[in-house]
């Protein structure tokens, strides 16, 4: 980057990710980690979710020093009230004393804040103020430049009733996804859970994608275990590292290794969970090992970081030429998922085959050999 073209005095800006969740017995607040100064990123690893009471906590987007100096009046407001009535301040209180600030204030602060917490009046609450000074309480609440590519995924994701290890697990894949599309989010993932035992604070370095250059195979074998991976996001990648997909004698899949000056093209979907992980690794069983990978965006020049499964064997003597996933789609697709149906029932048993085993016993039990692509 050249910083001569860069204004360093520009104001900071928290072109942000901020979410604030309600789930069965207290809330989770959970934010991304960029600063920037228009385009240069000034701090990629700060803290966007301050303390303001032991109970409550503020999530913060917008102008960096505005919402810091709102934050440190309604903490010393908050600190006063406490010692005047002698026991903590509600969540609604705290809120309210934003929202006064910002309102009054609202041609001269560009902030918006999601404020959360615990009390023992009204249990977990929620409460979001955007620019201008509405206070409006929700379930959930989302703010900030990545907030416009998640409203269809809280309408897809949001539950009633939600544990407090599926509402964090939420706030990171939401995170995560709008740091993946929004060039004013990044760094890391940070989440508050608060609730009537305290606080807790976790940190996140973000979830990498995975790379899959077969998606209906990984779609089909996913969705028997009652997931849905094509609602993970998928965006079209270039991945050099990855190389060329040989097909290979005696299986209908490929196998993918580097080639030098060669690339595949793919997806990549984020938000993968590691007990999907587990499920995947299960399923490429040992001829696949799992690495991660530098790919690109095809309509971009921006880089990231994925998971993607690689032939394990690179001098196997049984590979050969260019995998065609169309033939695979047109001759051998429906096969596939049946095996793959029957390899997902025989995990339940206690002396369950691996999936190379079932592959081979599947494709054997005409006595014919396995079919190549």
């Amino acid at each position: 980057m050249d910083l001569s073209k860069v204004n360093l005095d520009a104001p900071h800006s928290m072109g942000t990710t901020i979410i604030g969740v309600t789930y069965n017995g207290g809330v989770v607040l959970g934010a991304d980690s960029r600063t920037s100064t228009g385009v240069y990123v000034a701090n990629r690893a700060s803290d966007k979710i301050t303390q303001l009471t032991d109970n409550v906590y503020v999530c913060r987007s917008g102008s960096a020093a505005d919402s810091q100096i709102v934050s440190d009046y309604v903490r010393y407001f908050l600190h006063q009230h406490t010692i005047q009535l002698g026991q903590p301040a509600t969540v609604k209180v705290a809120a309210n004393l934003i929202r006064l600030l910002a309102y009054n204030n609202k041609n001269m602060l560009q902030t918006g804040m999601i404020v959360g917490g615990w009390d023992k009046y009204e249990g977990g609450k929620i409460y979001g103020v955007p620019l201008g000074g509405t206070i409006i309480e929700q379930p959930f609440s989302i703010g900030g430049s990545g907030s416009s590519y998640l409203y269809g995924f809280f309408d897809q994701a949001w539950k009633e009733g939600m544990t407090k290890d599926e509402a964090e697990q939420l706030v990171v894949k939401a995170v995560s996804l709008a740091i993946a599309r929004d060039g004013a989010s990044g760094g890391v993932v940070r989440t508050v859970i608060i609730n009537s035992e305290g606080v807790t604070r976790n940190f996140y370095p973000g979830l990498k994608g995975l790379l899959i250059v077969n998606s209906r195979m990984v779609q089909n074998f996913v969705k028997t275990k009652g997931e849905d991976i094509k609602k993970k996001s998928p965006l079209s990648i270039s991945c050099g590292p990855c190389g060329h997909r040989f097909s290979i004698k005696g299986r209908v899949y490929p196998a993918i290794l580097p080639v030098e000056n060669k690339k595949v093209t793919g997806k990549v979907l984020f938000g993968i969970t590691n007990p999907e992980l587990d499920i995947l690794d299960t399923f490429e069983d040992v001829e696949y090992e799992r690495r991660t990978v530098e790919v690109s965006l095809m309509d971009s020049s921006e880089k990231l970081q994925a998971h993607t499964y690689v032939w394990s064997d690179k001098k196997d003597p049984n590979l050969y030429g260019v995998w065609d996933f169309e033939e695979w789609k047109r001759v051998h697709m429906n096969d596939f998922i049946q095996m793959t149906t029957g390899f997902v029932e025989e995990l339940e048993q206690p002396e369950s085959k691996p999936r190379v085993a079932t592959y081979e016993s599947f494709y054997n039990q005409d006595g014919q050999n396995p079919p190549t692509s």
